[in-house]
């Protein structure tokens, strides 16, 4: 190497380490001017109540950031395959969503007028009250001009309001989504926290007593029905547990829960000890009915990890890794389970996308507080708005579990490609 090549290598070095002195602080700065201006952009969305458009701003914001903090540039992400993927997912979303708007749109006015059925329940007579009703909501106006403005609704986040109580629907999501979720999620883990375990051994001893007893469990769950379970649950355990509602209504033991007052007046324990009993009462009213729901989905997802852990252990691989002289808890749980997780992905994927659909027998049984049981309320009496705006939003969740769905199946097995 020449004495010329030399000193060029030594100026480029040189240039790069003055450039990584001060890149650290620069990037620093630059990082806090934009989240600043992210969290401004943010709050003037929020203002004009638009969250969706909040939400996916920071959505695509950390996005960035985290491929930026991961890579330290951000023009390949638009370059990989993955993030190519994801925006045709997204574009392709947009029709599919807008199809099956327009058909549950078209349903639910070929059922009839739901101002009307609204009017005839409530039994009014007077024809000033029936014309301003059917002016409020729209009714009076062509359907595609309907469609439209509940679209253009939709998008800036307002999902209507109720025919009934004049309550928007946005305010009962808030009031039951977090209830409908909490069961849902609840149940989910305890199901699969017994089934990858019990669907596993089922398949590593195959035709002995142990998979016998957990295939009998499995289809003992499959074939009873939720609310026989939550009966037999409410008559053996309601004697220590709670068997209705979600909280203790109207008890004088029972606190507010106004903790953030009692933090700004300096009582904090106070604060702290009504969090505890707040706390301990939800976890009992959960304990029941998230056992109902647990034990039905426990029995699918035990069948579907079975099944997919008995192809996999005739696989090649997993003979190669025995020939090995590998660990035979290392071949079931690093090489087999992993491989046999793509059917279960799937129905993770389809559960986590229905969630907020609810249980409504489950909900029912022990009259709990959620979507799923209030759904069933306003089908009954044709609340239109309601019912459009909660199919929608569960249509939404739908087909984003979709496309996580998907992206997992590229991790979980390489061998898929996009």
């Amino acid at each position: 190497m020449s004495a010329q090549s030399e000193t060029e290598i030594q100026m480029v070095e040189g240039t790069e380490r003055k450039i990584a002195k001060y890149a650290f602080p620069i990037s620093f700065v630059v990082f806090i001017i934009a989240y600043y201006a992210f969290l401004k952009a943010i709050y003037i969305i929020w203002e004009h109540k638009r969250p969706v458009h909040a939400f996916l701003l920071a959505l695509v914001v950390w996005v960035l950031v985290w491929y930026y903090l991961r890579t330290g540039e951000i023009k390949s992400f638009f370059g990989q395959r993955m993030t190519i993927y994801i925006i045709r997912r997204l574009l392709a979303m947009i029709p599919i969503f807008l199809g099956i708007s327009i058909i549950t749109f078209s349903m639910l006015n070929i059922v009839g007028d739901p101002v009307q059925i609204a009017i005839g329940q409530s039994r009014i007579r007077s024809e000033e009250i029936k014309q301003a009703l059917m002016k409020k909501y729209g009714v009076d106006k062509p359907p595609y001009i309907r469609y439209l403005e509940w679209l253009k609704g939709f998008v800036t986040g307002d999902l209507g309001t109720s025919l009934y109580d004049n309550t928007r629907v946005d305010t009962y999501l808030k009031a039951m989504a977090w209830e409908t979720l909490k069961l849902q999620y609840v149940s989910f883990i305890m199901g699969i926290s017994i089934a990858i375990p019990l669907g596993v051994w089922a398949a590593k001893y195959m035709n002995t007593g142990i998979d016998i007893t957990v295939s009998t469990i499995a289809l003992l769950g499959l074939s009873m029905p939720i609310f026989v379970t939550g009966i037999l649950l409410i008559y053996t355990l309601g004697a220590y547990l709670p068997t209705n509602g979600a909280h203790t209504v109207n008890a004088p033991w029972m606190p507010d829960d106004n903790y953030w007052e009692l933090i700004k007046q300096g009582q904090v324990l106070q604060a702290l000890k009504n969090f505890y009993i707040i706390t301990m009462d939800s976890i009992k009213h959960l304990i029941l009915p998230s056992i109902t729901l647990a034990f039905a989905g426990m029995a699918s997802y035990t069948r579907i990890v079975r099944s997919s852990m008995l192809e996999i252990l005739r696989q090649d691989f997993i003979l190669a890794a025995r020939a090995n002289g590998l660990p035979e808890s290392v071949i079931t749980w690093k090489h087999a389970f992993r491989n046999a997780t793509i059917p279960v992905a799937t129905f993770v994927g389809l559960f986590l996308g229905g969630a907020l659909a609810g249980a409504p027998i489950t909900e029912t049984v022990f009259t709990w507080p959620g979507l799923g049981q209030f759904y069933i309320t306003v089908l009954g009496r044709f609340d239109y708005p309601v019912i459009l705006g909660l199919n929608m939003i569960i249509t939404l969740m739908i087909l984003a579990a979709n496309l996580l769905t998907d992206i997992a199946y590229v991790y979980l097995d390489p061998r898929i490609k996009l």
